[in-house]
């Protein structure tokens, strides 16, 4: 009888452990590397908008308090672009002359200017932004660890003069957890003339 019960007991926790990895399994994905990794969620690409422009209006009050901003600058760019997992597609909005900024340089330059290398930036960060809208028009995750957004960013200076662009940004799931992006396109929006 107490071995009855007792291959019981095996067999009910054996069962619950599978069920909970099952459960578990399912809030995964198979990552390029062949690992499991976490699926990243809608929530969680809210959290990493509000965390860019934390960190992006960091800058713009560093700049605004006249202290130095490369650091705030380093510090958004490697917290919030991929850069240093891999290669990262950003097209940012004002840039006319290199347009597209393929590592962490490019990035830095185009955020804080003062780069040789880059003349034409002047430093988009380095406004007098005070708040940033996000106005999401969709975001599309297909159960892995990328996820897509695109919408409208509106950002506001101390004034109150209004700055819209739109944008579409792919974020990845870093096998750390990280939510970094590693595609960023920024366009002011089209008007007819």
């Amino acid at each position: 009888m107490k071995n009855v019960q007792l291959k019981f007991w095996i067999y009910t926790f054996a069962l619950l452990g599978l069920w909970f990895s099952i459960i578990s399994i399912e809030s995964c994905t198979w990552n390029e590397n062949g690992r499991l990794t976490k699926k990243i969620t809608e929530q969680e690409i809210l959290n990493a908008q509000k965390s860019w422009e934390t960190s992006f209006l960091t800058i713009s009050g560093a700049f605004r308090s006249k202290i130095d901003v490369k650091p705030a600058a380093e510090s958004f760019i490697s917290k919030h672009y991929g850069f240093d997992e891999g290669e990262v597609l950003f097209k940012p909005t004002t840039a006319y002359e290199d347009p597209f900024r393929t590592n962490f340089e490019g990035a830095m330059s185009y955020f804080i200017g003062n780069n040789p290398n880059f003349p034409a930036d002047e430093g988009f960060a380095l406004q007098d932004w005070a708040d940033i809208h996000w106005i999401n028009e969709g975001i599309i995750n297909n159960h892995s660890d990328i996820a897509t957004a695109m919408g409208s960013y509106v950002f506001k200076n101390r004034d109150g003069d209004e700055f819209r662009a739109d944008f579409t940004m792919v974020f990845k799931k870093m096998e750390d957890g990280q939510i970094k992006l590693v595609a960023h396109k920024s366009a002011v929006p089209y008007k007819n003339s």
